[in-house]
């Protein structure tokens, strides 16, 4: 398990994701955010993206910086997403 929800009461509500570099994989869980839709956002220090999952956990797209560019050389340590849906890397 790689990424998990535990509401703030700390009960466990589901996890998935393995380590890997592949669609779906992660090397650095940090961040998640989900958006009015139900649609989860989690961000990877590491691979330098936010991947966008549906409420299984199913993988959906991913964007980031190039890994073989240095135009984003900060890492995405977190996501967040406003009211209207509009997703935002921080």
């Amino acid at each position: 398990m790689l990424a998990a929800i535990i509401f703030p009461d700390r009960n466990f509500v589901t996890s998935w994701g393995v380590k890997g570099t592949g669609e779906g994989d992660f090397l650095h869980p940090h961040g998640i955010a989900v958006d009015p839709q139900g649609f989860i956002y989690v961000t990877d220090e590491e691979k330098h993206d936010v991947q966008k999952f549906d409420s299984n956990g199913s993988f959906i797209l991913s964007w980031g910086a190039p890994k073989d560019e240095n135009l984003f050389s900060k890492k995405i340590e977190d996501v967040n997403v406003d009211k209207d849906g509009n997703v935002f890397r921080i």
